[in-house]
């Protein structure tokens, strides 16, 4: 049988396989070579977990999302806590509006390890700014870290109580 739409997947998935949204863990629920009762899943190099029904794979979060909610799950679906392999539903929110891009890691090339805050200029000056969609926004420039610190997580803040 071919998954033509959300419904579908989700008896599909509910036939064979169980959910746990306190744990987020999935665990076969039919027999076969051993299987009944043990996780599934297989994770991927970047972290996420992924799932095979019916010779098609599904990552696990947008499994759990339809298990939980009966509906097709939003383009982008957030871990709030940041580990890709924990699908708790309490842990997995609509990433939509750039909520996934604010609860991102600060890049790896980061000198302080803060998303929002890098060096100025030859002057040694903190900028805080947001940069979303291709477009950039500056909150402080000054030489002081912290007030750089403070003014991006205020703006931070702003943003996210918009987006709800």
């Amino acid at each position: 049988m071919a998954i033509t739409n959300y419904i579908n997947l989700q008896t599909t998935i509910a036939e064979e396989i169980s959910y746990d949204p306190a744990s987020g863990l999935f665990v076969w629920k039919t027999p076969g070579h051993g299987r009944q009762n043990k996780p599934v899943g297989t994770p991927r190099p970047d972290g996420y977990l992924t799932i095979c029904v019916n010779k098609r794979q599904w990552l696990a979060h947008r499994l759990a999302w339809v298990l939980h909610y009966g509906e097709e799950p939003p383009r982008i679906i957030d871990h709030i806590n940041r580990d890709k392999s924990d699908n708790r539903i309490e842990n997995l929110r609509d990433g939509s509006n750039g909520i996934n891009e604010m609860n991102a890691k600060p890049p790896s090339r980061s000198p302080f390890g803060i998303c929002g805050v890098r060096l100025s200029g030859k002057n040694g000056n903190f900028q805080a700014y947001i940069a979303r969609r291709g477009k950039f926004k500056s909150f402080y420039n000054g030489n002081d870290f912290f007030e750089a610190c403070c003014a991006r997580k205020s703006a931070e803040n702003k943003f996210w109580e918009a987006a709800k």
